[in-house]
């Protein structure tokens, strides 16, 4: 019955009740954990190797910028293994200075372990290994001058780090691209008195059986750890024909 005296006949029925909607779950990160539904994921740092965006022509933009910081270069180096290395080759300070004062090498070095040849043509390459060579620069000259076929460039990196260097004259001596009159005069020890130098000699594929066999002969050759290698060397050539 309402206010006003109707009565109302009012029928019995069960309603079924509405399901309670649940809360959405959102996953709150803190402190690198995730945690979703009462659950725990720790989230992984190699999920994102950069949090900046991954566009490729940001990339490419950023890989020839002289200004992006080097820890961006790395990532851009790292990236889709190695996809985008070769554009890094165009930036013209892969090498800036350290806080400590000295040239950063290490993406420089491993530029020129794959890129020896366009490495020998960076401008930042040419005037720290060949205009005015300096001691710092020296571990990406071994990375170039063990590999490359520029003749002229192996006699210059010689001649440059002759005296400073002992392993730049390994590298030089175990380039199988060396002429074989420069290696000639290094299988010598009027010419080249460390023997680790001469060793790498007698290993050369390049070096001829000639000096091979001077090599192997004690009046001329006081080094027995020489004389084996290049007595070794006589043999594997034998064995090959």
């Amino acid at each position: 019955m309402d206010v006003s005296g109707t009565r109302y006949q009012l029928d019995e029925a069960v309603e079924t009740p509405a399901a309670a909607q649940k809360a959405p779950v959102w996953p709150w990160i803190v402190g690198g954990v995730a945690v979703v539904g009462g659950l725990l994921w720790m989230a992984s740092s190699r999920r994102m190797i950069n949090p900046i965006s991954f566009n490729e022509d940001l990339l490419v933009t950023e890989a020839r910028d002289p200004q992006t910081p080097m820890q961006r270069l790395w990532t851009i180096y790292d990236y889709q293994r190695g996809k985008f290395r070769p554009v890094l080759l165009d930036n013209p300070d892969l090498c800036p200075i350290g806080k400590n004062g000295k040239p950063q090498i290490a993406l420089l070095k491993a530029l020129a372990e794959e890129f020896h040849e366009e490495i020998a043509q960076h401008p930042t390459f040419v005037l720290n290994a060949i205009v005015e060579p300096i001691h710092d620069m020296e571990m990406v000259v071994l990375e170039v001058a063990q590999r490359t076929s520029d003749l002229g460039l192996i006699e210059q990196l010689l001649t440059n780090f002759w005296a400073s260097s002992i392993d730049v004259r390994v590298a030089v001596a175990k380039n199988p691209n060396t002429p074989e009159v420069v290696l000639e005069n290094m299988s010598t020890k009027e010419m080249e008195s460390n023997p680790l130098v001469r060793q790498a000699v007698a290993k050369n594929p390049n070096v001829s059986e000639r000096v091979l066999r001077k090599m192997i002969r004690k009046e001329i050759e006081p080094s027995w750890g020489v004389r084996h290698i290049a007595k070794t060397s006589l043999v594997s050539r034998r064995f090959e024909e």
